[in-house]
């Protein structure tokens, strides 16, 4: 008779601990489709330009997806890169990693949600906002 329960549990164990997962698999699924939403980009590109008094136009409302172009009109290296100096902690992507040369651009895609202030890392005095909806 012993026997008989063993098989009996055995089996009914097993099948909670799958539904279990498989709630658990859907659950997360679930969760992960809300916290990334379709990216909506118009396509668009926009400029930033570094100058003396920081990065113009100083405020740039963009849609998530879209890309940030920046340049200088000095005639130094430049370094966008995403607030908190030095780190660059508050949106760490946003950070090319190295100086741009005066002569070239980098562009960024901008793919989270938020207002993300900016600075030059070369002279982080002089700064920007990009608002992404």
């Amino acid at each position: 008779m012993r026997n008989y329960k063993i098989y009996f549990i055995l089996p009914l164990i097993f099948l909670f601990i799958l539904l279990f997962l498989g709630c658990f698999l859907i659950i997360n699924t679930i969760i992960a489709k809300k916290e990334s939403p379709e990216i909506i980009s118009t396509g668009k590109n926009y400029e930033a330009l570094l100058n003396e008094q920081g990065f113009s136009p100083a405020e740039i409302t963009i849609h998530r997806g879209d890309t940030v172009t920046f340049k200088t009109a000095l005639k130094e290296d430049f370094w966008p890169a995403s607030d908190l100096h030095p780190t660059h902690r508050l949106y760490p992507e946003f950070d090319p990693l190295q100086p741009i040369d005066a002569t070239s651009s980098w562009t960024f895609q901008f793919l989270k949600v938020g207002a993300w202030k900016y600075h030059d890392h070369l002279n982080p005095y002089l700064r920007g906002t990009i608002i992404v909806k």
